[in-house]
């Protein structure tokens, strides 16, 4: 139980350095409250960045349950990889749906938007990479700590 607490709170942080990077780049370029873009819409920061975690910790979760072990990040295989992006890009595309059609934010101008929805590119790319990425390096920063074991397979 020790470490999966451990992998956890490695998780959380590693998924929050991660994911302030990308929100504070692409809040301040591609995002408007109110028409306003700007690096300042802390709000939006906080929001979004709260809702990275429950993400990455949802994906975790998710494949614990399909892998009946949370340890299977340890022998990482394709199955796993096409969960967490299928999950990433459904949930990414929700979310962006929702959040533009009840006005919690708009895109500026330099928003890059995917062809024939108004939905922007750079949010769907950051689950997609930051998902698997965040499970990756804490899996690396945690390496000797954690034995990787036999895991069922279908």
């Amino acid at each position: 139980m020790k470490k999966l607490l451990l992998f956890l709170v490695v998780l959380i942080i590693v998924s929050v350095v991660l994911n302030v990077i990308w929100e504070y780049g692409q809040c301040g370029m591609f995002y408007s409250i109110n028409g306003v873009v700007s690096f300042e819409n802390y709000d939006l920061l906080i929001a979004r960045l709260i809702l990275d975690i429950i993400m990455t910790l949802g994906t975790f979760l998710l494949l614990t349950i399909i892998n009946f072990e949370w340890r299977w990040f340890t022998d990482w295989d394709s199955k796993d990889t096409a969960i967490i992006m299928l999950f990433g890009l459904l949930i990414s595309f929700y979310v962006e749906v929702n959040s533009l059609m009840v006005g919690r934010w708009s895109y500026s101008e330099s928003m890059p938007i995917l062809y024939g929805t108004n939905i922007g590119g750079v949010s769907m790319l950051q689950w997609l990479i930051l998902l698997p990425l965040s499970i990756y390096i804490t899996k690396y920063l945690l390496r000797n700590k954690i034995q990787s074991v036999k895991r069922y397979s279908f």
